[in-house]
Order: C-alpha cells, then structure tokens, then sequence
C-alpha cells in the first residue's frame, strides 16, 4: 500500500532485520486472499492504518528470485491516498517487522534508496499523478 502525507511525502518503514531497507506497508497473501485484501491488511498489521477506500491500483511489480529468495515474487502496489495529520499521529508500528517510519520529499529518499528503488518511487508517484499504472522491475 503506497501512501503519502498531504504534501505527497511518501511514507516508507524501515525493515527491522534489514536496517538498511525501507519498504511500503505490505506482505504475502494468506490462503484464499485478493490483493487489495493483503494490502488492507498488512497495512493494519503494520501501521495501524484502517484503509477503507477502493483498490486503485499504482503498479506491479516482479522480482526475479535471487540466493536470499528463491523464488520468482509478484506485488501489487494500491494507493492508499493521502494521510492526515491525525492518522500520521496514530501510526503504530509491528516492532517486529520495522522499528521506524519517516516521510520524506521524492528528492529526500535519493540517498536513502537505491537507484532502482528511488525510480520505483518517482513511478508511483507518476502513476498516481497520472493515472497509468507503472509496471516494476527488481
């Protein structure tokens, strides 16, 4: 689930096993479940947030499989608007899953982020701008 504050800072966690990444609210699917219904609720699990709007969808995203996971991975990344400063207050993080969250500007996270993973960014916040959804590699 891919949400910004009302200036269109997106929101990332940070991993708590892997302090080095940052990632969008989001998981696999338990048995018999949508997409937008894993994405509703790993952002509840994982935030605290109660997304109550329509799946629109931003972007798809494929991962080839690598040493660490062996396996090819398809997300689906929703958008999941735009964050009030109230909700922003009431974040409550899985402690397990990611110690912190933060907001930055798209120029703010460059230094952050890989290059591959900043270009995701600046794709979604494309698509979300735009309309088209953004297809994601890696």
């Amino acid at each position: 689930m891919f949400f910004t504050d009302e200036n269109d800072r997106p929101l990332l966690l940070r991993a708590a096993g892997q302090p080095k990444v940052w990632q969008f609210p989001g998981g696999g699917a338990e048995k018999s479940e949508f997409p937008f219904e894993t994405a509703v609720r790993e952002a509840k699990e994982e935030t605290g947030i109660s997304f109550e709007g329509s799946p629109r969808l931003l972007a798809v995203r494929f991962q080839s499989s690598r040493p660490a996971w062996p396996i090819n991975m398809l997300g689906v990344i929703f958008d999941g608007g735009r964050l009030s400063p109230e909700q922003l207050d009431g974040i409550v993080l899985d402690r397990e899953e990611h110690t912190e969250f933060d907001l930055r500007s798209l120029a703010g996270w460059r230094n952050t982020l890989s290059e591959r993973r900043y270009a995701q960014l600046e794709q979604l916040l494309s698509a979300r701008d735009g309309g088209d959804a953004a297809y994601l590699l890696g």
